[in-house]
């Protein structure tokens, strides 16, 4: 007598029970490996979940990546573009790939020192050692300068005034003021300060930072020949 599937004594199976029992073990096997190893799948839009404390693990090398509708890089975590292992984003408007350090921060900057001439009064200077390109996605950013004024006496009765502040240049320009920038009126001694703003309202786009640094007297009286800017920074926080 033959059952299918099943040993013992007295019985023997049959020669196609012998076959699809092979077959169910062959299937079974291939199945296993497919669970163990995709070398390339798609998950819908059910999407993936892992439970019970499980994991998901990447070796030598790979990547963990989220692409945009248009299947350009947005989010990397694992081996970067430099070669490193960590975490970026892409600038949706540059596409520059930026790291853990600028996301978590998201500040750039720059500085310089030594005396900086005050040129014509009333007029802005540019500091071209005290700039820094940034890009923005949001139409802000937060500016901070810093820097250390020393005056010297105007001649007659005019009040002399120092500034040290920044130009914005992009798809969005903003022009140096007093009003953002550091400021000195005290006479021949170094005054040292900083200055925030926020600035609002810029279109996407790349842009550059300057520091810019003015002198000017409250009459119609010449500078005096000693106006010095040193010790300058200038840090931008794009958000």
């Amino acid at each position: 007598m033959s059952q299918p599937g099943r040993f013992g004594s007295g019985w023997a199976p049959d020669e196609s029970a012998l076959i699809r029992r092979i077959e169910d073990l062959e299937r079974t096997v291939r199945e296993g490996f497919a669970a163990r190893t995709l070398e390339s799948s798609s998950i819908g839009a059910g999407g993936l979940q892992v439970v019970n404390q499980g994991s998901i693990i990447v070796k030598d090398g790979g990547t963990v990546r989220v692409e945009d509708a248009s299947g350009g890089r947005a989010v990397t975590l694992g081996l970067l573009s430099d070669s490193s292992f960590g975490m970026s984003v892409n600038d949706p408007i540059s596409g520059t790939e930026l790291p853990l350090s600028r996301l978590a921060f998201g500040l750039a900057g720059a500085s310089a020192s030594g005396t900086l001439a005050h040129g014509t009064k009333g007029v802005w200077n540019t500091d071209p050692s005290v700039s820094v390109t940034v890009t923005t996605s949001t139409g802000k950013l937060l500016v901070e300068v810093g820097a250390e004024l020393t005056l010297g006496n105007p001649t007659g009765t005019d009040l002399l005034s120092a500034y040290y502040g920044f130009s914005i240049a992009g798809p969005t320009n903003v022009a140096a003021n007093t009003t953002d920038a550091v400021r000195s009126s005290f006479g021949s001694f170094p005054y040292r300060g900083s200055k925030q703003t926020l600035v609002t309202g810029l279109a996407p786009g790349s842009y550059v930072v300057t520091g810019a640094y003015m002198a000017t007297t409250s009459g119609s009286n010449a500078l005096p020949t000693q106006v010095d800017t040193s010790g300058r920074s200038l840090v931008v926080f794009p958000y």
